[in-house]
C-alpha cells in the first residue's frame, strides 16, 4: 500500500487468516463435538500435522512436504470438507523454480533443495545462498550491492561488510563446499567490480577464518587450494590440508 504501517497491517491480517484455519482444524481434531467442521478427527489431525513445515515471513510463504496446501489456499473452496486459508482477493503466485527434476525453491536469501538420503532413510533439505539479483532479468540494471573501495567511509566499515557477507553465506550453506564456492564468488566480485585490493581481501579472509574457524573445516581439496591462494602465506592460523567434504 506504500504506507509505513502497511507491512504490520498485512501481517496481522494474514496471521488472523492462518490462526482461524489452524484453530478450526485443532477443534475438529480434539473437540469434535463443538467444532463447526464436520470432518473426522483423524483427517483434521492429519491435515494439521502436514502444516508443521509451513512457514511465512512477511509475504513469502514456504511449505515443505505439505500436499494439502495447494488445495487449501482460498476460503471460497473446500477440500474434504475443510475450507481454505486466505481470501480470494489475495493472489498467491507459486515459485517457478521448483520442478520434479530440480526440486529447488528460493526463499528469502537461500535456496532449499530436497534430497533423498540413503543414509538417514528420509527426505533431507539442504540450503545454498540465493540472491535474486543474480537472475538474468536484473543483469542490465545498475544495482549496487556493496560499497566501492574508493568511497570515503572508514576502512573498518568496508572490512565489516565483507565479514558480515561471509558470515551470512556460512549460515546459509549446508555444506562447506557450497560456502567456499560462494565465498570465492564474493571475493572475485569485490575485486573486479568494486576494486577491493587483493591484500585487503586476504587480510579480511584471514580475520574471518581466525574468528570462525569452524566454517572452514571439512573443505574439499579444491576449496583448500582456492582459499589458500587468497590468504597470505604467513597467516597466523594456516588452513588445514586434509579434510573431506561432509554435510
Amino acid at each position: 500500500m506504500g504506507a509505513n504501517f502497511a507491512s504490520e497491517v498485512a501481517t496481522l491480517n494474514l496471521c488472523w487468516c492462518e490462526y482461524r484455519f489452524m484453530r478450526s482444524l485443532y477443534d475438529a481434531a480434539f473437540h469434535p463435538t463443538t467444532s463447526p467442521l464436520t470432518v473426522p478427527p483423524s483427517l483434521a489431525l492429519s491435515v494439521l500435522h502436514s502444516f508443521r513445515y509451513t512457514f511465512r515471513f512477511a509475504d513469502d510463504l514456504n511449505s515443505l512436504d505439505n500436499p494439502f496446501l495447494p488445495r487449501l489456499l482460498y476460503t471460497d473452496t473446500t477440500f474434504l470438507g475443510i475450507p481454505g486459508i486466505y481470501p480470494r482477493c489475495l493472489t498467491l503466485t507459486p515459485s517457478a523454480s521448483s520442478t520434479a527434476a530440480n526440486p529447488a525453491v528460493p526463499f528469502l536469501s537461500f535456496t532449499i533443495t530436497a534430497h533423498s538420503s540413503s543414509t538417514h532413510g528420509h527426505l533431507v533439505f539442504s540450503l545454498t545462498p540465493y540472491d535474486k539479483r543474480d537472475n538474468a532479468i536484473f543483469q542490465q540494471l545498475p544495482i549496487v550491492r556493496y560499497v566501492h573501495f574508493a568511497s570515503c567511509i572508514p576502512m573498518h566499515f568496508k572490512r565489516n561488510i565483507v565479514l558480515n557477507a561471509l558470515l551470512c553465506y556460512a549460515r546459509h550453506s549446508s555444506t562447506r563446499s557450497t560456502f567456499s564456492l560462494t565465498a570465492a564468488r564474493l571475493v572475485h566480485r569485490l575485486h573486479t567490480s568494486y576494486v577491493y585490493p587483493i591484500p585487503f581481501l586476504r587480510n579480511t579472509l584471514r580475520r574471518f577464518y581466525t574468528r570462525h574457524a569452524s566454517a572452514f573445516l571439512h573443505l574439499p581439496p579444491w576449496g583448500i587450494r582456492l582459499l589458500r591462494s587468497l590468504l597470505p602465506s604467513t597467516a597466523r592460523h594456516p588452513l588445514p590440508t586434509s579434510f573431506t567434504a561432509v554435510s
